[in-house]
């Protein structure tokens, strides 16, 4: 099973984040989210079309951007540990593009910003008490990208 270390040394894994985000994020129950990818590179979620579907038979632009701004909350809140710690993670600012319809199931894949971003996150909320961070995610059907968020998310104690 897959793991990811988090803010203080603890490792979760796979299931312990998608029961974390069901729970806190009902919406994802109905889109059937899967956290399908956690580790050192990143974050990856995927969803089925079927519940996902739009009048054209592709999946619905607001699926797609829910899933893209959730790989990005997720991730965020995996490395800096936000269960445990109590921050408080939201996208403040995004910019989406998409460049293909979706035709099938879809992956969102959101980088790992870094541990020199994650570091200065860190720094500024222990500082401030609250710090933002640009992230980029991509969607996937099969291999082919359909569309790309950059976000910044704010983080707060």
């Amino acid at each position: 099973m897959s793991k990811i270390v988090c803010g203080d040394k603890k490792q979760v894994t796979i299931d312990e984040l998608e029961s974390y985000i069901h729970r806190e994020i009902p919406l994802t129950r109905a889109m059937h989210v899967r956290v399908t990818g956690l580790d050192e590179a990143g974050l990856t979620l995927a969803a089925p079309l079927e519940p996902n579907i739009n009048d054209k038979g592709t999946a619905f632009a607001g699926s797609i951007a829910t899933l893209l701004t959730l790989s990005g909350w997720a991730l965020l809140h995996t490395l800096l540990d936000a269960e445990r710690t109590g921050l408080r993670v939201a996208v403040t600012d995004s910019r989406l593009t998409y460049t293909r319809p979706v035709a099938g199931d879809f992956r969102a894949v959101c980088a790992h910003p870094g541990m020199d971003a994650i570091d200065s996150t860190q720094h500024a909320l222990t500082a401030q008490g609250k710090a933002r961070i640009a992230l980029q995610a991509h969607l996937f059907e099969g291999d082919t990208m359909c569309a790309t968020l950059e976000g910044t998310y704010a983080v707060l104690i």
